[in-house]
Parts: C-alpha cells; sequence; structure tokens
C-alpha cells in the first residue's frame, strides 16, 4: 500500500512556486524588452549616421541629427545629449552610456545599463564597433 509520504508529482506549493517564477519572469520580459529593443535602434542609427558622415563633421551637426532620427524613429524617452559623447579627433567617435529605471512591483525597480563605443574608422572599415 501506498502511504501519504511515498506520494509521487509536485505539490500545491511546488506548483504555486513554479507559477510564480514563471509570472516574474513574464514581467521582467515585458518591463525589459522594450528597453533593449530601443537600445538596438539607437545602435542601428548611430552606426548608419557614422556611415554616412564625412569625418570632417562637427559633434553638434551629429547630435541633431541623431537627435532627429530618434524623435522620427519614436524614441522620445532619450535625448541625444543626455546619452551620448561625442568627439571629433581623427575620425568620429561616439560613446553612449545611459541607464533606464522602469518599475517592476511596488517599489522594486529594475535597473538596465547600456555601454557602447561607436569608432567611425571601425565601422567605415567593416570591422564594426
Amino acid at each position: 500500500m501506498n502511504s501519504m509520504y511515498a506520494q509521487r508529482g509536485m505539490s500545491y506549493w511546488g506548483v504555486m512556486s513554479l507559477i510564480l517564477v514563471a509570472v516574474m519572469f513574464l514581467k521582467v520580459g515585458i518591463v525589459a524588452i522594450p528597453a533593449y529593443m530601443d537600445d538596438r535602434l539607437i545602435n542601428d542609427t548611430i552606426s548608419t549616421r557614422l556611415l554616412a558622415a564625412p569625418t570632417s563633421t562637427q559633434p553638434t551637426q551629429l547630435y541633431s541629427e541623431l537627435d532627429q532620427q530618434l524623435t522620427r524613429n519614436n524614441v522620445r524617452d532619450l535625448n541625444a545629449k543626455d546619452i551620448l559623447t561625442i568627439t571629433n579627433i581623427d575620425g568620429l567617435q561616439v560613446i553612449k552610456n545611459y541607464e533606464i529605471r522602469k518599475n517592476l512591483i511596488a517599489n522594486m525597480d529594475l535597473v538596465l545599463h547600456f555601454e557602447k563605443t561607436f569608432d567611425q574608422r571601425a565601422i567605415k572599415s567593416g570591422s564594426g564597433s
């Protein structure tokens, strides 16, 4: 005879724990995926602009072009001047560094940090950044 202690399978609390973990992963995904999609769009925009820009382009002009392109692509939460540092020493170099804080649950925030350096010479030579 099988006793209650020899029963197999997940218990009630095991199922509830599994559901809780699944819901947490879903919530993190819903909060984080749009930020990662915007970051990928920003990376593509910077690479495209650096590929098309002449090496004599002034940083202020590139800031303006990138800001206009981000607005057209519906990335309205981020301003190019706030997230980018652009220098022009032997070609343009763009340093992207910013973080996004999104409310996860009650008073818990999810912090996403994005950082990447783009070098115009490397992009034009085809090796990327």
